[in-house]
């Protein structure tokens, strides 16, 4: 009750003309089913969608790949639903919480747009989105067809205002060279942090004046959070819950003061080279992600390798308290749509076999769905027909690790700002680990004092 009065007060300072009741009125229009569309089979009376030529806006980052995304899912959709048009457009405005609340009160936010884990808490919390448990229920979707670890990411309050596109674990990727060179037995899947460590000392050390490392630079990994909160987490650390952050737990330093201690004794991340070692093969292993990890070792069109080795793939290291790296991105529907029913349609679609199969084709991204994860279609599209093992990307997702959604600030860049601030400061040795998260600590409490007053 609580919490609920919280978010009733902070919607109402948003938004005049939004209220709890409306909000509430908004979520029981989710008892509708997307005629024409027989998967999954719906029991019970329940409303068609519109017959009417329609025409529904969805924000995108604004990326080329995020937009052709989102078009291969908006074409999937009206193919089975030939009157409705899921127009995408790049928006400036996704991620910048001033816009959206700009958007919000001037009641002009399109019918779906993108979110991430980052942004659930406050978008949900802020009236701006709609509740869609009650769609998932009419349309006989059940938390065990997904992987929760990932759909988790997407709720608020225990209902889910986000729905996951897809799985973004990390994983290592590892070059099997380098391993057999210097004697090192290839990761098996369930390591843990001690083995990895193990082979983090054995595999960085320099041969006929050539630097080798255990781990890439991979664009300074230390400071994404899919890393540093297991490395928190992992330690038996707890993040923040609700509005006070919790950076100043002795536990979590002490996956901070890891992270460093590795960070600077085996890869280059405090002082990168001119290319990434992993990809010009000097460094053993990389943390990467889907789609992110075709970014890293795949070209564009997906044809070729930009290694000169095939890589292979393990799970992230299991720490003590095992936590794995994941992030979310994915769709929600706003509270401005004209169209609640058949947005909330488009939504339930991505989640369908069909939606699923369709975006994890165009993007190479692992389905949150258990009945998609030996399917071909992602598994597939490894250039020169490479056979690699890819169940790294599906096991261990009982350890899923949540990034620190719950504070509001990170949904407007002053969270990611806190801790990239934090790093640069360990990184120059201005401050202990213990020092500068206790810093960061104060200035994430201060501000959230201040949103809350």
């Amino acid at each position: 009750m609580r919490m609920r009065r919280r978010a009733a007060r902070a919607t109402r300072r948003l938004r005049r003309r939004l209220t709890v009741a409306a909000v509430a009125a908004v979520a029981l229009l989710a008892s509708s089913c997307a005629s024409g569309w027989s998967e999954p089979t719906v029991s019970g009376p329940l409303d068609q969608l519109t017959t009417k030529n329609i025409t529904l806006h969805l924000w995108v980052l604004p990326s080329q790949q995020e937009y052709d995304w989102a078009n291969a899912l908006a074409k999937g959709f009206h193919e089975l639903h030939p009157n409705i048009t899921v127009e995408v457009d790049k928006s400036a405005q996704v991620g910048n919480l001033q816009a959206l609340v700009a958007a919000t009160v001037a009641q002009k936010l399109p019918d779906l747009i993108f979110s991430a884990d980052v942004f659930t808490q406050m978008e949900a919390s802020k009236g701006m989105l709609i509740n869609l448990s009650p769609y998932m229920d009419a349309y006989g979707y059940k938390s065990s067809d997904f992987v929760e670890g990932i759909m988790q990411l997407g709720k608020w309050g225990g209902n889910q205002y986000v729905i996951p596109r897809g799985m973004d674990q990390i994983v290592t990727a590892y070059n099997p060279a380098l391993f057999k060179k210097f004697g090192v037995p290839e990761p098996k899947e369930g390591w843990t942090w001690a083995q990895f460590l193990d082979a983090a000392k054995k595999l960085t050390r320099k041969v006929d004046g050539k630097q080798y490392w255990a781990m890439g630079s991979g664009g300074n990994t230390y400071a994404a959070y899919p890393v540093y909160v297991p490395f928190m987490k992992g330690w038996g650390g707890k993040l923040s819950v609700g509005n006070t952050a919790t950076f100043d737990d002795p536990k979590l330093v002490k996956g901070i003061a890891t992270l460093m201690d590795f960070s600077k004794k085996y890869t280059p991340w405090f002082a990168p080279p001119p290319t990434d070692p992993f990809l010009a093969g000097q460094a053993a292993m990389e943390w990467v992600q889907r789609p992110v990890v075709y970014g890293c070792c795949i070209n564009a069109d997906r044809t070729k390798w930009t290694t000169n080795f095939v890589p292979k793939f393990v799970n992230f290291p299991l720490f003590p308290t095992p936590a794995i790296g994941a992030g979310m991105a994915g769709w929600g529907a706003t509270v401005d749509t004209k169209y609640p029913k058949e947005s909330a349609a488009f939504l339930m679609y991505t989640l369908s076999k069909k939606g699923q199969l369709v975006y994890s084709k165009a993007a190479g991204e692992v389905p949150i769905r258990h009945d998609l994860l030996d399917s071909t279609v992602w598994r597939n599209g490894i250039p020169d027909g490479a056979n690699i093992d890819q169940k790294a990307f599906v096991d261990y997702t009982q350890y899923q690790s949540y990034p620190p959604a719950n504070i509001p600030l990170a949904t407007n860049g002053q969270m990611a700002q806190t801790m990239t601030d934090m790093f640069d400061t360990l990184r120059l040795g201005r401050a202990s680990p213990e020092e500068a998260l206790t810093k960061a600590n104060d200035s994430i409490n201060a501000t959230l004092h201040s949103i809350n007053q």
